[in-house]
């Protein structure tokens, strides 16, 4: 999985119409593109090691989340980002790894 085809699976969740999906693609793509230009700063390219790297992030983060808002009694949030997270791990599924 590198930034081309996340952006294509992006435009696919568009035409579909699939808000969460489009949601998650745009954090995600965000998220790679934050990491970057970190990298940028100290000389080096986005690998696709680091886009591994930023989606398995993604999902540590939605799973605090998750944690968060069920120990405040928020059912409906932690369903939302339990449904990111899937959609994270599909994608993190479908990313080779070293």
């Amino acid at each position: 999985m590198d930034v081309v085809q996340l952006k294509k699976g992006l435009y696919d969740a568009q035409k579909q119409r699939d808000t969460l999906r489009v949601s998650v693609l745009r954090f995600l793509l965000s998220a790679i593109s934050n990491r970057e230009i970190e990298l940028r700063g100290e000389g080096k390219t986005l690998s696709d090691e680091d886009v591994f790297k930023v989606i398995k992030k993604q999902i540590k983060q939605r799973g605090e989340s998750i944690d968060g808002f069920k120990a405040v009694g928020r059912p409906q949030n932690a369903a939302r980002e339990e449904e990111e997270k899937k959609i994270l791990e599909e994608l993190l599924g479908s990313t080779p790894q070293s």
